[in-house]
């Protein structure tokens, strides 16, 4: 354990520097005439380090009326985010049946998934596109679960931070802030969806970072709106947050509710400009009077990003010759217009744009 991280942690949680003894610091909590002294050894070569430790551990553990394996554990992560994600099975402490644990686990991967992508989008978005940024897996990359712990059933979620010392500041750091507001507004409109318009308050949260993709995963947390819970941010010593990110409970009416908003936003229309390059592979519906449809397997280029996909593509008659001709995925075809993300697979309609392609 390094000393300046002994100090990191000490000076965050209100001790200061009073005095040194044989190049060992003292540190000091508490009010004057009421204080509490402990010795924190500059290296671990000294002979009595390991009893100083055990007397530092016990020590602030007392001041902080904690456990000295919890104190031990924040002093190692001072250069770590943490996330406490408290579930309330009905089963005992400790324990999850297996098959709520496997939907909390998945829902915390798709949060931190989820926020991370957000935050790395151009604009916010109701529905998150299936192709996320580099940076998002990047992010994921870094995350990590450490050891439950007993009280109902706790994860620990650890985000070590990264690029804390540039000038534009912590990338990782960056990403929970954002997952904590995104967060706080889903709980904030999860309290207002008993109002007439349902689900709507969720809508107004999208530029909060409130997306389809993070109100599935809150409910997967939730047991699917049987299982309560609450989540915890302790921010790492070394980079102390500059805004105040209060605890939040999720209780097993507002998942139920964030449940639905997940669908709500699902639906919402969302159109956007795109181009869909790739081969017919269905021919659904045509009539010399209306538009025809047919699906287009490729790739999908939005502002977002590109994704593969099969896309519902509405055409007018004079491109739907073209698309029969080409079908069944005898050429490459190009074609854009407006796509929106309601429902399962992306529509493309006002399509502009409708080429067959050379291989």
């Amino acid at each position: 354990m390094k000393p300046e991280d002994i100090a990191t942690y000490l000076r965050a949680s209100g001790w200061y520097e009073a005095d040194h003894y044989n190049q060992a610091t003292i540190w000091t909590h508490g009010p004057a005439g009421n204080e509490t002294d402990v010795l924190a050894p500059p290296n671990n070569t000294f002979r009595d380090y390991p009893r100083r430790m055990i007397e530092l551990l016990a020590t602030v553990a007392d001041v902080e009326q904690r456990e000295p394996a919890d104190v031990l554990q924040d002093l190692l992560s001072v250069q770590v985010d943490v996330q406490y994600i408290r579930t309330m099975p009905d089963s005992p402490s400790g324990t999850t049946p297996l098959h709520h644990g496997y939907q909390a686990v998945k829902g915390v991967h798709d949060l931190f998934l989820s926020a991370a992508a957000s935050a790395h989008l151009p604009e916010p978005m109701a529905v998150l596109p299936s192709q996320k940024p580099p940076e998002a897996w990047d992010f994921i990359g870094g995350v990590r679960l450490g050891q439950t712990a007993p009280g109902s059933y706790i994860f620990r979620v650890e985000t070590p931070l990264t690029g804390a010392g540039s000038p534009a500041g912590s990338p990782s750091r960056r990403v929970l802030d954002h997952l904590h507001l995104a967060m706080n507004s889903a709980h904030r409109a999860a309290a207002d969806t008993d109002l007439p318009d349902g689900s709507r308050p969720f809508a107004e949260h999208i530029a909060s970072g409130v997306s389809a993709n993070l109100c599935e995963a809150l409910s997967s947390i939730g047991a699917l709106g049987n299982s309560a819970f609450e989540i915890k941010f302790a921010w790492a010593a070394t980079l102390p947050m500059e805004r105040p990110t209060p605890d939040l409970h999720f209780d097993t009416e507002s998942i139920s509710r964030i449940k639905k908003a997940g669908q709500y936003l699902r639906d919402l229309p969302a159109h956007r400009e795109a181009q869909i390059e790739g081969r017919v592979v269905e021919l659904r519906s045509y009539r010399p009077d209306k538009q025809g449809v047919v699906v287009i397997a490729g790739v999908l280029t939005t502002p977002q990003g590109r994704s593969t996909e099969r896309v519902l593509v509405v055409l007018p008659n004079r491109y739907y010759e073209l698309a029969h001709e080409s079908h069944p995925g005898r050429k490459r075809v190009r074609a854009v217009g407006l796509v929106k993300t309601s429902g399962r697979q992306p529509e493309l309609s006002a399509v502009t744009e409708f080429e067959v392609l050379e291989d």
